[in-house]
This record gives C-alpha cells, sequence and structure tokens, in this order.
C-alpha cells in the first residue's frame, strides 16, 4: 500500500466529515452476502474483523446478529472517531490500527472476515498475496471471509493507464486517489489464483450497475479457510 499519501487522504477524509454526513447502514452486497452464506446456527456470538472499516457503516448490520466485532483502520483518528460514535449509542467495538498486510490481531482468532474495497490499496503482486496470507491467518480453521474488490469495468478507471499486470494508475477528475497505482483483478481466473492456495469453496460473484454517474463494477469473493 502506498502509505503516506493513502493513509493521510482517508484520514482526512473521515475525520473531517465526522459525525455530519457519514452513512450509517450497511452495504446492500454486505447484508446480501452475509445472508447468502448465513451458517445454520447463525451469528450469535461469532467474532467478525472489518478490515477496512471506513466510518463503521456496516457494523449497525454487525451488531444486529449479535456479533462481536472487531475492525482494522489506518489511522488512530478514524479508530476513535467510529468507537466515540458507537459508544454514544451503547455499542463496544474493538478498533486498531492496522493495514490488509498488517492485522494487530492473533491468528485463528475470527469466524468471518469482512474487507469491502480494501484489498485493492495494494499496488504489488507481492502485498495481494501477503495481505491473502494475513486474512486467513487470522481467521479460525473453517472460517469464511468475504470481500468486494474493484473490477475491470469500474468508473474509477476510466482514464487510468494500466502500469502492469493487474496495475492502474488513477488518472479522474475530482478523484483524490488520482495519481496512486492499485490492484485490481481482471478475471475470475486471477481470483482463484490468488485465493485458492489459502482458502477452498471459492465463490465469485459480480455486482455492476449503470449509474447516472458512471458505471460501478465489483467482484464479490468468498471462501473458506483451508
Amino acid at each position: 500500500m502506498q502509505e503516506n499519501k493513502a493513509f493521510a487522504n482517508w484520514t482526512e477524509y473521515y475525520v473531517s466529515h465526522g459525525e455530519t454526513d457519514q452513512l450509517m447502514w450497511p452495504s446492500e452486497s454486505v447484508i446480501h452476502l452475509m445472508m447468502g452464506f448465513l451458517p445454520q446456527e447463525g451469528y450469535d456470538d461469532k467474532s467478525i474483523l472489518d478490515v477496512g472499516f471506513g466510518n463503521g457503516n456496516n457494523f449497525p448490520f454487525y451488531l444486529s446478529k449479535n456479533m462481536k466485532v472487531f475492525g482494522v483502520e489506518v489511522a488512530e483518528e478514524i479508530c476513535d472517531l467510529v468507537t466515540q460514535n458507537f459508544a454514544h449509542l451503547g455499542q463496544s467495538v474493538d478498533l486498531r490500527v492496522g493495514t490488509n498486510t498488517n492485522i494487530p490481531f492473533d491468528e485463528n482468532s475470527f469466524d468471518l472476515l469482512m474487507s469491502i474495497n480494501v484489498i485493492h490499496y495494494e499496488n504489488n503482486k507481492e502485498d495481494i498475496i501477503k495481505a491473502i496470507s494475513k486474512y486467513a491467518s487470522v481467521l479460525k480453521k473453517g472460517a469464511r471471509f468475504i470481500i468486494s474488490t474493484t473490477g475491470p469495468q469500474h468508473c474509477i478507471l476510466e482514464g487510468s493507464k494500466k502500469v502492469g499486470n493487474h496495475l492502474y494508475c488513477i488518472n479522474k477528475d475530482g478523484e483524490f486517489r488520482s495519481g496512486e497505482v492499485f490492484f485490481y483483478f481482471d478475471s475470475e481466473s486471477e481470483i482463484r489464483r490468488y485465493f485458492e492456495p489459502s482458502f477452498d469453496n471459492i465463490f465469485i460473484g459480480r455486482e455492476l450497475k449503470h449509474l447516472p454517474k458512471g458505471t460501478v463494477d465489483y467482484f464479490l469473493i468468498s471462501g473458506i479457510k483451508k
């Protein structure tokens, strides 16, 4: 991950917005995926790790399922802000500073790991492999991961320059990430190649929507830790 610039950008974004206009309802994809993979016994008292939780907008859904919520974000300011927001709602969450490749929780700790539009912030193959390995390490054996990541038709890639295999330099007007290089999976076969060493029962879905402001395209990926 291009730490200095990316971390500063996201910290400024979340902290500057504060409590004023943060979305506090979950991603539709998160709901569909979690309900689609709902275990027979439900999620009561299960532990979930949200890597790159942002403003915590998916937390209310996790908490509604009586899950124990943990999270990782790139700056202490973001963790503190979201912790305070949920404390005001009478909810306790355990949030720590970390990244895809540096998750400050013990191995074999979690029943479910979520990573929503986060893994592509690694800008090289080696760190993508490291991130996937780290995801697996903090999950219990037989536990599930669920992630989404930007697909090749997403409007964020318009005008971007391909600078390597799976690597694109963002070049979009009004986008604070312009100039940064990100990793995008180009095909389902590539996704399987990266995830199958650590996970079984790989599921790959696609969310493709043509909207007024452009096309959004996400791969939806899940699997079970070996």
